[in-house]
């Protein structure tokens, strides 16, 4: 969730049969609100044109809409009627595929494997023609249960279908602790369908009824349409007949509802799915519940479209390992309508009761009695900020009046009373797709024009070769005049670093720079990757601020940046109140900035001299 889509209304008036149809269903009518209002159809589910290049303007009769986009309609909705074809012809052979499962549950154990490659059951015997694929061997009855934790590789598709499992001993934890104690007649599992298997294999849940609503067509070789559909969570659309879906809610009272949505899903979207929901379970459902699984910095999204609070529980994935480390953890939490008393903690070694909030929370998790409640989101303790009025992390303080001098200091110029000129003007990182990892700009531009530089940049360094020079004028592209500035890049793996600097500066120096800046975020986070920025990006800014401070560098020495940063972490890790906080919070930036004013001030003498 951006900032762009702060800006994005969607509209779902008659969505199944006024809207384009593509592979994925229905597609969503986009409302972009600026000074122009800008509508167009475009997919529900994947984010990368790759994928599903579906994008139509809006027009108010048909015959209004240009032959290139007729055409492009007619294709997408040929390829959604084949894949409806596809999916009846899946159909048609489970029952034939599961009649397999079952005769090799009839065999010993030993012989019983399944090719991840192949996609298939294969006995002993056979085992030289899946010699090289990834195989399981041995399979008992529980794993030949359970396809997703032990046949079936994750989809890793992160633009359109993305695949997290969650850890083995969260799953016992939810089911034992809360959907065993509650009193849901029915569970609905939207895209979480290791928690549906898990539970599909427990004896003590069979008297609640559980069904599985997923995107993975896969999973029609494993379960009959009484247990689950194929669906679309951001478009609400069924692709197979929604009678026995109906017929599930109309044999429950109380419901509860799993849902664990893609990283960068479109809430409001998934929110109008789950009120069509209840509206086909309204003449027989009394009571809804649900919890959503998501990162906490989603937070503001999920409470505008949904009435949820978030526990500050650290949910784990097995499929994405690296999400988990660091010092603050999994960002994942559980977002829910239930009574929070009904969720006992994860452990008893890392979690405490909270009298006032009557509730359990992490162990660093303070109550503040002026915000009257627990309010730490990352899982690091906050302190409550008198002139904001509300907690922050530990490491935001406020300005003083001698750090905004020695700003003015820094910034401006003893002969002419000008700015100096600023020999860094911005810092752009992103991916292959162009999507931003990390902007810092050094001089102030409106947010469209930074949205500008940023997508004008992506476009002029992703179309060279590799054979082609990392140095290249920016001309008009920061609002100055041709020959102002270069773009000073390098590419690692899925990410682009950009340097924007004044033409005069060294551009060698720059392109050193770049890799000391990457080395440094590879030993902070370990083989570092396009998610540590995105879920540490307060780290990476920490280390980027020991580099260059409002334009100008700082430090080049790599051993001194990391040294840097970890005195800061290990001060944050700390806990003491706020007065301890403020003597220990010292960052070296501000060692540096010490230095300058030094230097300035040694400038200035030597003038007066």
């Amino acid at each position: 969730m951006t900032k762009q889509q702060e800006n994005l209304v969607l509209n779902f008036d008659n969505i199944e049969h006024s809207h384009p149809m593509c592979k994925h269903g229905p597609c969503l009518l986009f409302v972009k609100q600026s000074e122009t209002e800008n509508k167009y159809y475009s997919c529900s589910a994947c984010r990368d044109s790759v994928d599903c290049n579906i994008h139509i303007p809006y027009v108010e009769e048909q015959k209004l809409l240009p032959n290139q986009y007729k055409s492009l309609i007619e294709y997408h909705e040929q390829a959604y009627y084949s894949y409806i074809s596809e999916i009846k012809k899946l159909r048609k052979n489970a029952r034939s595929v599961r009649k397999k499962f079952k005769e090799a549950s009839s065999h010993n154990a030993n012989k019983r494997n399944y090719c991840k490659t192949c996609m298939c059951l294969f006995s002993t015997s056979n085992l030289n023609i899946h010699q090289d694929h990834d195989c399981a061997y041995a399979l008992n009855n529980k794993q030949m249960k359970q396809p997703c934790q032990n046949l079936l590789k994750p989809l890793q598709k992160k633009e359109s279908n993305a695949q997290f499992f969650f850890k083995e001993t969260f799953i016992n934890y939810l089911i034992d602790k809360v959907l065993l104690v509650g009193q849901w007649d029915g569970i609905l599992c939207i895209g979480c369908p290791t928690i549906f298997e898990a539970l599909n294999v427990q004896d003590k849940i069979k008297r609640k009824k559980l069904f599985l609503l997923d995107f993975d067509q896969r999973l029609i070789n494993f379960y009959p349409r009484k247990k689950f559909l194929m669906y679309n969570m951001f478009n609400g659309h069924f692709f197979e007949d929604s009678i026995p879906f109906q017929q599930f809610l109309s044999s429950i009272q109380n419901c509860l509802i799993l849902c664990d949505p893609p990283f960068g899903a479109l809430f409001e979207a998934l929110a109008q799915s789950i009120k069509n929901i209840h509206t086909y379970g309204q003449k027989t459902i009394q009571h809804w519940n649900l919890i959503l699984f998501s990162p906490y910095f989603h937070e503001k999204w999920i409470q505008k479209f949904f009435t949820l609070f978030m526990l500050d529980y650290k949910i784990e994935y097995t499929s994405l390992p690296h999400l988990c480390r660091g010092r603050k953890g999994s960002p994942v939490r559980m977002f829910t309508d239930c009574k929070l008393n009904t969720f006992p903690p994860l452990d008893d070694n890392n979690y405490k009761y909270c009298d006032y909030c009557q509730r359990y929370t992490l162990l660093t998790n303070k109550h503040c009695f002026e915000c009257n409640s627990c309010t730490s989101k990352d899982g690091l303790p906050y302190y409550h900020c008198k002139l904001c009025q509300r907690c922050v992390k530990f490491e935001r303080v406020h300005f003083t009046f001698e750090a905004l001098l020695l700003i003015l200091i820094i910034f401006y110029d003893f002969n002419s009373v000008n700015y100096i000129d600023i020999m860094i003007t911005a810092i752009l990182v992103f991916n292959h797709h162009g999507q931003p990892r990390i902007t810092k700009f050094y001089e102030h531009f409106p947010i469209d024009v930074e949205q500008k530089i940023i997508r004008e940049t992506y476009q002029l360094v992703s179309k060279r070769d590799v054979s082609q020079c990392n140095f290249l004028e920016s001309g008009l592209l920061v609002g100055k005049s041709s020959g102002d500035h270069k773009l000073i890049y390098r590419h690692y793996a899925t990410l682009y670093f950009v340097f924007c600097i004044d033409s005069s500066e060294s551009a060698y120096d720059i392109y050193e720079l770049i890799h000391s800046f990457v080395e440094c975020l590879d030993r902070c986070f370990e083989n570092v990757c396009e998610l540590d920025l995105i879920f540490h990006a307060d780290k990476v800014h920490h280390i980027l601020q020991e580099i260059c401070l409002g334009g100008i560098i700082l430090e080049r020495n790599m051993s001194e940046i990391l040294q840097a940063v970890n005195e800061q972490s290990k001060i944050e890790k700390q806990e003491s109140g706020l007065g301890g906080v403020a003597g220990k919070v010292k960052s070296v930036v501000d060692t540096k900035t010490a230095k300058i004013r030094l230097d300035l001030e040694k400038k200035l003498d030597s003038r007066l001299d």
